[in-house]
């Protein structure tokens, strides 16, 4: 196996503030999954609402929107 890539995942709220950083290392090419358990970096559940995944490599960047329902229960 080579090295792989160097990957970052991101999670942001609406005002550009880092909510939970999901991974930084290398991973090999190809597809992958990075999940979100819709916690930020503290272990706190998350707020309802629009947040977006940033994923990036050296050659590529991608943001995503990503909206977190919360039921009554919660």
């Amino acid at each position: 196996m080579t090295e792989g890539n160097a990957v970052t995942a991101l999670i942001f709220n609406t005002g550009g503030r880092v909510v939970r950083r999901l991974y930084q290392g290398r991973l090999p090419a190809g597809v992958a999954s990075v999940p979100w358990d819709g916690r930020d970096d503290q272990g706190r559940v998350v707020a309802a609402g629009v947040y977006f995944a940033r994923v990036e490599t050296p050659e590529y960047a991608s943001i995503g929107r990503v909206v977190v329902l919360r039921g009554p229960r919660e």
